[in-house]
């Protein structure tokens, strides 16, 4: 008898770790970032730099704010929604969609209201480049 096949078996090894990998070093390498997430398209946990009992939930909100940012951007007559800021009273929250064969995975990346936009988006821009590497066709 097949077992069901989950979500995540879609991910090869080598994509996992690379996640993992350049999401400790986006976090470690940004002062002021807090966490850094991947889901897939759906809102399941791909990876994180630090495991946290809220990862399950952020992933899932975050993968429906990408959704939802798209179908507004639909309606404006734009096309691809590629990522969201969400700025809090005390911190900052980026998503940014990466595509992945037809699909896409999402990055998520929570900082302190103090930490450098910029560097954050430049960051967010090399995780991509490093990890679209490995991403299968």
């Amino acid at each position: 008898m097949n077992s069901p096949k989950s979500v995540l078996d879609q991910f090869p090894p080598l994509f996992m770790r690379s996640c993992k990998l350049e999401l400790m070093e986006l976090r470690s390498n940004v002062p002021g970032v807090k966490s850094a997430l991947i889901a897939t398209a759906d809102g399941f946990l791909v990876a994180s730099s630090a495991p946290d009992s809220h990862d399950e939930k952020m992933v899932a909100v975050g993968s429906s704010m990408i959704a939802m940012g798209s179908a507004l951007v639909f309606e404006t007559g734009f096309e691809g929604c590629e990522s969201l800021t969400i700025e809090a009273k005390d911190g900052r929250i980026f998503v940014r969609a990466i595509p992945f064969k037809t699909s896409y995975v999402i990055l998520m990346v929570t900082c302190r209201k103090d930490t450098t936009l910029a560097h954050v988006l430049n960051s967010v821009r090399n995780f991509v480049n490093e990890v679209s590497t490995t991403i299968p066709v």
